[in-house]
């Protein structure tokens, strides 16, 4: 849920270095005492073929899939709490609320067969995207192929609607199942539910199981290894699809033609050159399908090389900050080394305390960003984006905080906060309530309670307002 509520720019088909697909490090055990190599390892090549959407056959079990980031226990106290006066859950609520009500009538159509053009494949189910930093290349007669100006985004991108609708989408599924969750309202249900089979399940609008021509450049045959970030929020709409999937509005078989379609993506993943070793996703898919092993697999191996060759001793992230866009994509990178500890911690890997024998680790690498998150002028690198990603660095201190039990990290989260206010953040209806609910405020006993409590310094004109908007407001429990 790292993104709802926030307006931060994406990292698009070029996120991080160090999460790119053939921008991996060597594959280490967890607890092995070995460093990496001054430069990355590139796998080697092989064929493996483009797979294809395909309705699900009987031998494929209905069964359900499995939370990968949201803790169901933390939803579940944050909904018997959701009457109390806490102003941070009442106000994730009500956007909650507001936005569902929004993606209910919205009669978009999120399908990758909306294109005017189809990817080299003839197929218009392949999801196809432009690299955005890659432009014509002058000195060709054709332009061909684009070049890379790192840093300047080629708008023609926007040619392509892939890219933006399949993130449109996961928004509102999971707004509509979080609204569904929350105050039991089978319509947003069944509007989420119809958007997820749009895009997996309709044989007519379904997309193929693969990103191969992800971040396409064109004058080249396929997509790049750096175009499975087109998908970077596929954890999120799992964990969205785990509350659809027990409500009336879930189809049947449901289960079954995602389940294929999810195995199939898992498959391409792992054996494709522009699947390699993305571990976020690879990750995420393979505990919402019940496969803990080969995640386990993946926290020991991959992920924990990768920390030891994308990090200096100091904590840089120094693929990150040579870049132009650096406290961007430092922030952003930040932010998936969290998401990587927590899909590890569901599989019993602990990453947050994991040391490199030369001292590297997660938390140095925080412990880096954190002085200049507060005092913004002193970042040394280039940086011509500026520092609106810190909105997303708000949610990495709070979990640091959660992680460490380091009180710095809290409130530093309020000082970013502060200084990068998001009016409406949704996230926190997935925090923990024991950490971050507001415990002085069970006084009150429930929200109308804490409106009386404030009406006597009111004026009657202020008071009108408060109790018209509080009754209103109670309405939607």
């Amino acid at each position: 849920m790292s993104d709802l509520g926030t307006d931060t720019p994406d990292p698009g088909d070029d996120g991080p270095r160090a999460y790119n697909g053939n921008d991996s490090g060597p594959v280490n055990g967890l607890n092995t005492n070995a460093t990496a190599p001054a430069s990355p390892v590139t796998p080697t090549p092989h064929s493996y073929p483009i797979p294809t959407a395909q309705t699900a056959g009987a031998d494929v079990p209905d069964s359900g899939f499995n939370w990968v980031l949201n803790d169901p226990t933390i939803l579940k106290t944050n909904k018997f709490h959701m009457h109390d006066y806490d102003q941070g859950l009442q106000g994730a609520l009500w956007y909650l609320k507001s936005v569902s009500e929004r993606y209910l009538v919205n009669q978009t159509v999120f399908t990758v067969n909306l294109k005017n053009e189809t990817a080299a494949s003839g197929d218009k189910h392949d999801y196809e995207s432009l690299a955005r930093y890659f432009w014509p290349n002058e000195s060709a007669p054709n332009g061909l192929p684009y070049i890379r100006k790192d840093g300047h985004v080629n708008p023609e991108i926007l040619s392509i609607p892939d890219y933006n609708l399949f993130r449109d989408m996961v928004k509102h599924v999971q707004y509509l199942a979080l609204g569904y969750y929350f105050f039991n309202n089978e319509t947003y249900a069944a509007k989420g539910v119809e958007r997820i089979n749009t895009w997996f399940v309709n044989e007519d609008t379904r997309m193929n199981p693969h990103l191969q021509y992800a971040s396409y450049v064109k004058g080249q045959a396929s997509g790049r290894g750096k175009g499975i970030i087109d998908f970077s929020v596929m954890n999120e709409l799992l964990d969205a699809i785990v509350i659809l999937q027990t409500s009336q509005s879930w189809q049947p078989r449901m289960n079954a033609n995602l389940r294929l379609w999810f195995t199939q993506y898992r498959d391409w993943l792992e054996n494709s050159p522009n699947g390699t070793y993305y571990d976020v996703q690879l990750m995420s898919v393979c505990i919402f399908l019940g496969d803990n092993a080969t995640a386990q697999a993946i926290a020991q191996n991959a992920t924990a090389a990768r920390i030891a060759v994308q990090l200096f001793t100091t904590g840089e992230m120094h693929w990150e900050t040579e870049r132009p866009f650096s406290w961007f994509y430092s922030v952003f990178n930040m932010k998936d080394l969290f998401i990587l500890g927590n899909l590890a911690n569901r599989v019993g890997v602990d990453l947050f305390h994991y040391v490199t024998v030369d001292g590297k680790s997660i938390r140095k690498s925080l412990d880096f960003l954190l002085p200049y998150a507060l005092n913004e002028p002193a970042w040394p690198y280039t940086n011509t984006l500026g520092f609106g990603a810190s909105k997303e660095l708000v949610k990495v201190l709070q979990d640091a905080f959660d992680v460490y039990g380091d009180g710095k990290y809290y409130n530093a989260s309020l000082k970013v906060a502060h200084a990068w206010p998001m009016i409406y953040n949704v996230t926190r209806l997935t925090q923990s309530w024991d950490i971050f609910g507001d415990h002085s405020a069970r006084t009150f006993g429930t929200a109308s309670q804490a409106v009386l409590n404030v009406l006597p310094v009111m004026s009657m004109a202020t008071m009108t307002i408060v109790a018209v908007f509080a009754s209103y407001w109670l309405t939607l429990f």
